[in-house]
Protein backbone atom coordinates (compact mmCIF):
# COMPACT_ATOMS: atom_id res chain seq x y z
CA UNK A 1 0.00 0.00 0.00
CA UNK A 2 1.66 3.63 -0.85
CA UNK A 3 0.48 6.99 -2.58
CA UNK A 4 0.01 7.64 -5.99
CA UNK A 5 4.16 7.35 -7.47
CA UNK A 6 5.29 5.49 -4.29
CA UNK A 7 6.76 2.36 -6.69
CA UNK A 8 3.85 -0.13 -5.91
CA UNK A 9 3.31 -1.39 -9.34
CA UNK A 10 6.96 -1.94 -9.90
CA UNK A 11 7.39 -3.84 -7.04
CA UNK A 12 4.77 -5.97 -7.90
CA UNK A 13 6.41 -6.80 -11.16
CA UNK A 14 9.66 -7.22 -9.34
CA UNK A 15 8.06 -9.36 -6.68
CA UNK A 16 6.62 -11.32 -9.12
CA UNK A 17 9.74 -12.20 -10.99
CA UNK A 18 10.84 -13.49 -7.37
CA UNK A 19 8.57 -16.02 -7.18
CA UNK A 20 5.18 -13.96 -6.01
CA UNK A 21 2.13 -14.74 -7.04
CA UNK A 22 -0.13 -11.38 -7.80
CA UNK A 23 -4.27 -10.76 -7.04
CA UNK A 24 -4.36 -7.20 -8.15
CA UNK A 25 -3.52 -4.06 -8.53
CA UNK A 26 -4.19 -0.75 -7.54
CA UNK A 27 -7.01 -2.60 -5.43
CA UNK A 28 -6.74 -4.94 -2.76
CA UNK A 29 -9.98 -6.29 -1.23
CA UNK A 30 -9.41 -7.43 2.07
CA UNK A 31 -12.23 -9.61 3.67
CA UNK A 32 -11.59 -8.43 7.45
CA UNK A 33 -13.62 -10.90 9.31
CA UNK A 34 -11.77 -13.69 7.51
CA UNK A 35 -8.50 -11.91 6.83
CA UNK A 36 -8.44 -12.61 3.25
CA UNK A 37 -7.01 -10.72 0.15
CA UNK A 38 -9.87 -10.73 -2.46
CA UNK A 39 -8.77 -10.93 -5.95
CA UNK A 40 -9.34 -8.35 -8.10
CA UNK A 41 -7.26 -9.21 -11.38
CA UNK A 42 -6.20 -6.71 -14.02
CA UNK A 43 -3.10 -5.44 -15.93
CA UNK A 44 -0.31 -3.81 -13.92
CA UNK A 45 -0.15 -0.38 -14.61
CA UNK A 46 3.73 1.00 -14.49
CA UNK A 47 4.40 4.70 -15.41
CA UNK A 48 7.95 3.78 -16.11
CA UNK A 49 9.67 0.69 -17.51
CA UNK A 50 11.08 -1.46 -14.34
CA UNK A 51 14.95 -1.54 -14.29
CA UNK A 52 16.70 -4.11 -16.08
CA UNK A 53 16.59 -7.29 -15.68
CA UNK A 54 13.02 -6.62 -15.10
CA UNK A 55 11.75 -6.83 -18.63
CA UNK A 56 8.23 -6.46 -19.67
CA UNK A 57 6.46 -9.40 -22.34
CA UNK A 58 6.20 -8.16 -25.86
CA UNK A 59 2.48 -7.89 -24.62
CA UNK A 60 2.83 -4.59 -22.55
CA UNK A 61 0.32 -2.17 -23.87
CA UNK A 62 1.77 1.77 -23.99
CA UNK A 63 -0.83 4.53 -23.62
CA UNK A 64 -0.38 7.78 -22.49
CA UNK A 65 -1.60 6.73 -18.79
CA UNK A 66 1.46 4.34 -18.90
CA UNK A 67 2.60 0.77 -19.84
CA UNK A 68 -0.59 -2.36 -19.54
CA UNK A 69 1.00 -4.96 -18.16
CA UNK A 70 -0.52 -8.51 -18.79
CA UNK A 71 -0.64 -10.78 -15.23
CA UNK A 72 -2.38 -13.46 -16.79
CA UNK A 73 -1.40 -16.09 -19.43
CA UNK A 74 -4.29 -17.83 -21.59
CA UNK A 75 -5.00 -21.18 -19.59
CA UNK A 76 -3.90 -19.76 -16.38
CA UNK A 77 -6.64 -20.22 -13.27
CA UNK A 78 -8.53 -17.55 -11.87
CA UNK A 79 -6.53 -16.10 -8.18
CA UNK A 80 -7.91 -17.05 -5.11
CA UNK A 81 -8.29 -15.11 -2.00
CA UNK A 82 -5.09 -16.09 -0.26
CA UNK A 83 -4.69 -15.23 3.65
CA UNK A 84 -3.71 -11.62 4.96
CA UNK A 85 0.38 -12.48 6.53
CA UNK A 86 1.51 -9.17 6.15
CA UNK A 87 0.79 -5.51 5.39
CA UNK A 88 3.55 -3.28 3.89
CA UNK A 89 3.20 0.44 3.44
CA UNK A 90 5.10 1.49 0.66
CA UNK A 91 7.21 5.16 1.20
CA UNK A 92 8.02 7.07 -1.72
CA UNK A 93 11.69 8.18 -2.22
CA UNK A 94 13.09 5.02 -3.27
CA UNK A 95 15.71 6.77 -6.36
CA UNK A 96 17.03 8.51 -3.85
CA UNK A 97 17.81 5.17 -1.18
CA UNK A 98 21.29 3.66 -1.59
CA UNK A 99 19.42 0.11 0.26
CA UNK A 100 15.97 -0.31 1.31
CA UNK A 101 14.80 -0.60 4.86
CA UNK A 102 11.80 -1.96 6.70
CA UNK A 103 10.67 -1.41 10.26
CA UNK A 104 7.27 -3.06 12.19
CA UNK A 105 4.64 -0.36 12.81
CA UNK A 106 2.26 -0.28 15.69
CA UNK A 107 -1.12 -0.84 14.88
CA UNK A 108 -2.31 1.87 15.54
CA UNK A 109 -0.15 3.22 12.91
CA UNK A 110 -1.13 0.82 10.45
CA UNK A 111 -4.58 1.25 11.07
CA UNK A 112 -4.62 4.96 10.55
CA UNK A 113 -2.96 4.05 7.40
CA UNK A 114 -5.37 1.58 6.27
CA UNK A 115 -8.51 3.97 6.88
CA UNK A 116 -6.65 6.63 4.96
CA UNK A 117 -6.42 4.58 1.98
CA UNK A 118 -9.66 2.92 2.48
CA UNK A 119 -12.42 2.47 -1.12
CA UNK A 120 -15.39 2.80 1.16
CA UNK A 121 -15.05 3.51 4.43
CA UNK A 122 -18.54 4.98 5.27
CA UNK A 123 -20.27 1.33 4.13
CA UNK A 124 -18.67 -0.31 7.31
CA UNK A 125 -19.66 -0.33 10.87
CA UNK A 126 -17.99 3.08 12.56
CA UNK A 127 -16.93 4.12 9.49
CA UNK A 128 -14.41 2.01 8.76
CA UNK A 129 -12.06 2.01 11.80
CA UNK A 130 -13.62 -1.39 13.22
CA UNK A 131 -12.33 -3.14 9.65
CA UNK A 132 -9.19 -1.09 9.76
CA UNK A 133 -8.10 -2.00 13.42
CA UNK A 134 -9.18 -5.44 13.35
CA UNK A 135 -6.97 -5.96 9.89
CA UNK A 136 -4.09 -4.06 11.63
CA UNK A 137 -4.07 -5.95 14.65
CA UNK A 138 -4.10 -9.40 12.73
CA UNK A 139 -1.12 -9.14 10.35
CA UNK A 140 1.93 -7.57 11.27
CA UNK A 141 2.46 -4.53 9.48
CA UNK A 142 5.94 -2.95 8.61
CA UNK A 143 6.79 0.33 6.50
CA UNK A 144 8.62 -0.82 3.02
CA UNK A 145 11.16 2.16 2.23
CA UNK A 146 12.41 0.87 -0.72
CA UNK A 147 15.72 1.64 -2.99
CA UNK A 148 17.10 -1.10 -5.86
CA UNK A 149 14.18 -2.99 -7.41
CA UNK A 150 16.01 -6.25 -6.44
CA UNK A 151 17.41 -5.57 -2.82
CA UNK A 152 13.81 -4.13 -2.12
CA UNK A 153 12.35 -7.82 -3.39
CA UNK A 154 14.80 -9.63 -1.56
CA UNK A 155 14.24 -7.88 1.74
CA UNK A 156 10.05 -7.94 1.28
CA UNK A 157 10.81 -11.79 0.75
CA UNK A 158 13.86 -11.94 3.44
CA UNK A 159 11.11 -9.84 6.22
CA UNK A 160 8.41 -12.51 5.30
CA UNK A 161 10.17 -15.76 5.88
CA UNK A 162 11.85 -14.63 9.13
CA UNK A 163 7.98 -13.93 10.10
CA UNK A 164 7.60 -17.79 9.06
CA UNK A 165 10.64 -19.03 10.85
CA UNK A 166 9.65 -17.40 14.03
CA UNK A 167 6.75 -18.87 13.69
CA UNK A 168 4.58 -14.95 13.52
CA UNK A 169 1.38 -16.27 12.25
CA UNK A 170 -1.78 -13.49 11.52
CA UNK A 171 -3.48 -13.76 14.90
CA UNK A 172 -7.40 -14.02 13.60
CA UNK A 173 -9.11 -15.43 10.65
CA UNK A 174 -9.07 -18.75 9.43
CA UNK A 175 -6.10 -20.73 9.82
CA UNK A 176 -4.37 -22.08 6.72
CA UNK A 177 -3.76 -19.96 3.48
Amino acid sequence: MGDSGAGKSTLTWGLLQHGFEYLSDELAPIAAQELRVLPYPRSLCLKAPPPEPYALPPAVLETSRGLHVPTGGRGSAAPRARRLHAIFFLEPGAVARSSPTVRRISSAEAAARLLANALNPLSHAADGLDAALAIAQCAPCFELRAADLRATCELVGASLEELRARGVEPDCGPPGQ
